[in-house]
């Protein structure tokens, strides 16, 4: 084969793998990228071969050849760049689009970091919040449990014993301010004598809430408190601390003192009322029986029974002041003029009172009129003239003062002495002397019932106990002052009149005259109803006995127009109201009087509607005390 014809045959290989290599591109990068170019490559080999027949200008075979396999081979190798940029093409975009997916992932993945960034910040908030609002929960609970709480609490350091907070209660007890009590150390705290053994406590542990004892605090003002302390250990600050809890107790004291005061009188009250009910009548009896054996007759059997008359009636009189020291002896008070009255005792307190000892009268003008019981009156300035006299048994002066003293419920509560007054006009009464004094330890005792400083067995240390009973029985109390070897001052409160009772102040008589009448007389007691019978009799008084209030009902109705005065007790032995019985027999006949005959009324006895009808006749009671009473109330009732 010639050299033309292998030519010939290279030329229409290339040309033949022309359109195959295109058609190659066209199916693996598609038309879309290639197919202009493959337009192309196909025009310029038709153009080729559509100038060989025309036969212009046509070169030789040879030549010709080898144009069509140059064009071919140029043809291909274009293809093939072609190919070679459609593929770094493809792969330029797969890159692309692996990198966008991988962009697309990354910006999923922070997104989804951030959404979870995102809630974890939200739920820190929230946690932040809680924590917030625990904290102020905690703050609110905290000024509840220490800062307002009313038990005064403090902190102090450990270590440097300085006082690390207080809340509002224990600068209210203290009379501290914040900052001033910030600044203390626990020594500023403390009495004088109690702080070593303050210190000493302090080095003891505590690690739960323990009492402590009872420790002498002090105030701002150095003034002196009793305090109840408990502590407990804590850290406070990164420091070892210790919160105490300081508790005044003196308000608890004087609460326990008074509530022991009460039950104190309530007990000598119940005494000295069964005293009176079961010796009363008996001593009522003995001087009854003993005054009517004598009856004026002098004979040395009569001596004797005059003896006998005479301790009855000390023996009475030792009752009343039981009574008295009971605040429960029976009492009429009256519009009393202080000064007149004390003015019409000065010469029997000179008289008491002897050479030695002068007598000197401060009286106020003008003083309001007091409420009081005469016979009571007559016994507070007796006792306290001579309390005075017996402080100086090498003579002095006594002074007494009356003045006008208004008091409200704020100088009421100033003083221990001075507690349940009511508020209002009062008069006080002082007596001074400049005698021995009174030590701490007699001033503790001195209202107390037989407590007596004298050992000669003269006194039974019912004096100022009565007079204490007394004036509280009117309303009134005592203060007193006294320093040893300086003398000593009693002051005695008493309740003003009203000025209406005052103005109306009535003017009684000693004798009143008999006015004769038919007495209906109970008495469940046989002797003192025999006895109450005969001095009445006797004085010619018609007398209807009954024991009981039944009785007395039936003879009432029998007898109901003849009737004048109903004589009574007030409680009988089977459990009847004698006032009850009043009320009774009033509703059969309103026009008769009414008298209860009884022992002195309890306060939780006594009633303010009792004697709107009736009056009062106390027991024990003298012959000459039961027919004044009892002629009293017939004279009006027969006039």
């Amino acid at each position: 084969m010639t050299a033309i014809g292998i030519l010939n045959l290279i030329v229409a290989f290339l040309e033949l793998c022309v359109p195959s290599y295109a058609l190659r591109l066209v199916r693996r990068f598609g038309a879309g990228q290639v197919g202009s170019f493959v337009v192309i490559a196909f025009a310029s080999l038709a153009v080729l071969h559509l100038v060989n027949p025309m036969k212009v200008n046509a070169p030789s075979g040879l030549t010709l050849s080898m144009v069509y396999g140059g064009a071919s081979l140029l043809l291909l190798i274009g293809m093939g760049h072609t190919e070679t940029l459609c593929r770094q093409r493809q792969q330029t975009q797969l890159d692309t689009e692996n990198l966008r997916t991988r962009l697309d992932s990354e910006a999923r993945e922070r997104a989804e970091d951030l959404m979870n960034i995102k809630t974890e910040m939200a739920q820190e908030i929230v946690r932040l919040q809680q924590q917030l609002q625990a904290a102020s929960t905690a703050e609110r609970q905290y000024r509840l449990l220490f800062a307002q709480n009313p038990h005064p609490m403090w902190l102090f350091d450990l270590r440097s014993n300085r006082i690390l907070a207080g809340n509002v209660a224990a600068l209210t007890q203290y009379g501290f301010t914040q900052q001033e009590f910030s600044g203390l150390a626990t020594r500023d705290l403390l009495a004088r004598d109690a702080t070593e053994a303050f210190m000493a406590d302090t080095a003891k542990p505590c690690s739960s809430l323990q009492g402590r004892g009872i420790w002498r605090h002090r105030r701002k003002d150095r003034s002196v408190l009793n305090v109840e302390v408990m502590a407990m250990d804590l850290r406070f600050a990164d420091c070892p601390a210790r919160l105490v809890f300081a508790e005044d107790i003196g308000p608890r004291l004087r609460r326990e003192a008074d509530i022991c005061e009460a039950q104190r009188m309530r007990i000598l009250r119940r005494v000295a009322e069964g005293v009176a009910h079961h010796f009363g009548h008996i001593l009522a009896v003995v001087e009854t029986q003993a005054a009517s054996v004598c009856d004026g007759k002098y004979s040395a059997e009569t001596e004797q029974l005059q003896q006998v008359l005479a301790d009855t009636r000390r023996g009475t009189a030792l009752i009343r002041q039981l009574l008295a020291v009971g605040a429960c002896e029976g009492i009429q008070p009256e519009a009393i003029d202080l000064n007149a009255f004390i003015r019409g005792k000065e010469s029997l307190l000179r008289r008491l009172l002897g050479e030695r000892i002068s007598l000197e009268f401060h009286l106020a003008e003008s003083l309001h009129p007091v409420w009081v019981d005469s016979r009571s009156m007559e016994h507070i300035v007796l006792n306290l003239v001579l309390n005075a006299r017996d402080a100086m048994p090498q003579g002095g002066t006594i002074q007494l003062h009356t003045e006008s003293a208004w008091m409200d419920n704020t100088e009421s509560g100033q003083s221990q002495q001075s507690q349940n007054i009511k508020p209002g006009l009062h008069a006080r009464l002082t007596v001074r002397d400049n005698g021995c004094g009174m030590s701490p330890e007699v001033q503790e005792r001195v209202f107390e019932p037989f407590f007596t400083t004298r050992e000669d067995g003269r006194a039974m240390g019912l004096g100022l106990a009565t007079l204490y009973g007394l004036v509280r029985q009117h309303g009134g109390w005592i203060e007193f002052t006294s320093q040893v070897e300086q003398g000593t001052e009693f002051n005695v409160y008493l309740p003003g009149a009203q000025p209406a009772i005052a103005a109306a102040e009535p003017q009684f008589s000693d004798a009143v005259p008999a006015a004769k009448g038919t007495v209906l007389l109970v008495e469940a007691h046989d002797r003192v109803r025999d006895l109450a019978r005969h001095i009445l009799q006797r004085q010619g008084y018609h007398v209807i006995e009954a024991d009981s209030p039944s009785t007395a009902v039936l003879l009432m109705e029998a007898q109901i127009k003849n009737v004048h005065l109903v004589l009574t007790d007030l409680k009988f032995p089977n459990g009847a109201s004698g006032r009850e019985l009043a009320m009774q027999l009033l509703e059969m006949n309103p026009s008769i009087k009414v008298l209860y005959a009884t022992a002195p009324l309890s306060a939780e006895d006594a009633d303010p509607g009792l004697l709107d009808r009736a009056e009062l006749l106390l027991m024990p009671y003298t012959p000459e005390r039961l027919l004044q009473t009892v002629s009293s109330c017939l004279q009006g009732q027969l006039a």
